[in-house]
């Protein structure tokens, strides 16, 4: 009886190690999928008017915005709420934004709805006036309704048009929790 066992658990051992799978070459040659690692930036807006607005994105503070770590989307203006979507470069981990509202100097009002910020399965939302939590609006671009989300933008003295926000502190805490 027990040679019986002895042998069965054998004949067991030798099929299990003859078993495995054997993986042909077309599967060996296949690549592997890359993870998407990109954030992606949403902002849902009634946006009237044709523009192209621009995301600029940046690891530290003190640095400046540079052209070269920017984005610019162009759309066609609409009465409704429209998403623009700007999707960093793989690999990007930027700690603040900044926001351009085009330029398109005969724009009209701007509701912003909500902002979206995602990175692999994390998402950061601002809806409403929780966007005045994480950007900052640059008053001298840009006139901003403090009791609604509606922006304006507008010349300045000088001239020049330029409406924009820029993160602030609070979105570079929340970002640091994003990418961890």
């Amino acid at each position: 009886m027990k040679t019986n066992n002895l042998f069965l658990a054998f004949f067991m051992l030798i099929t299990l190690i003859g078993c495995k799978k054997e993986v042909s070459e077309q599967e060996q040659n296949q690549p592997v999928e890359k993870l998407d690692n990109a954030f992606t930036v949403t902002l849902n807006a009634v946006v009237k008017q044709d523009d192209s607005f621009q995301l600029y994105y940046k690891d530290l503070d003190e640095a400046p915005y540079e052209e070269k770590n920017s984005m610019f989307i162009e759309f066609k203006g609409k009465a409704e709420p429209q998403d623009i979507t700007f999707k960093l470069p793989q690999d990007e981990l930027p700690s603040f934004f900044r926001l351009d509202f085009g330029t398109n100097k005969a724009q009209e009002e701007i509701l912003v709805n909500s902002l979206k910020i995602s990175y692999l399965d994390k998402t950061i939302e601002a809806k409403g006036l929780d966007f005045y939590k994480y950007f900052v609006v640059n008053e001298a671009t840009m006139d901003k309704d403090s009791l609604t989300t509606v922006l304006k933008p507008k010349i300045t003295k000088e001239g020049t048009y330029d409406p924009i926000t820029y993160s602030n502190m609070e979105l570079y805490n929340e970002l640091q929790k994003l990418i961890k």
